[in-house]
């Protein structure tokens, strides 16, 4: 090896080293969003995820302060699934450092709230009938504008 590489080695082979990476995995019928804590509590951080879909969260090498000299404090990783509008779908208690952390497999209520529908005013009169006041449907007719 080239001196140039053993330095560039020295330079990188501390964050490799240092580096850790859960997958997570939205094996749910809902987007979610996954926040990755560690073992003592301390937040790292969290990625939304769209239903049916995987990607994987990485600390990036760096870190947190007051862990330098304990990095395994981290690990296992928790990770809680919630719903887009805040409930909490799961919560995967103890995610390896390397492993995979599914919303399905989590502990937890495992659903989302429905979406409430908006009524459109314009869409749907008392009487029921969707139609009126459409030229050709039916009901009554709305003069047009000159």
């Amino acid at each position: 090896m080239g001196r140039k590489t053993v330095i560039l080695l020295a330079l990188l082979l501390p964050n490799l080293l240092m580096a850790t990476s859960v997958y997570l995995m939205n094996d749910s019928s809902y987007p979610l969003r996954a926040v990755i804590r560690a073992n003592d509590g301390t937040y790292l951080g969290e990625m939304v995820l769209n239903p049916q879909t995987t990607s994987t969260w990485s600390d990036g090498g760096r870190p947190s302060a007051g862990l330098e000299r304990y990095p395994s404090t981290r690990t296992p990783y928790m990770v809680t699934w919630y719903c887009m509008e805040g409930s909490i779908f799961s919560v995967f208690q103890s995610a390896p450092t390397g492993g995979t952390a599914s919303a399905l497999a989590g502990s937890g209520t495992k659903a989302c709230k429905p979406k409430k529908k908006k009524q459109n005013s314009q869409e749907t009169n008392p009487e029921g009938n969707l139609h009126e006041g459409i030229p050709g449907a039916g009901g009554p007719q709305v003069p047009s504008q000159p």
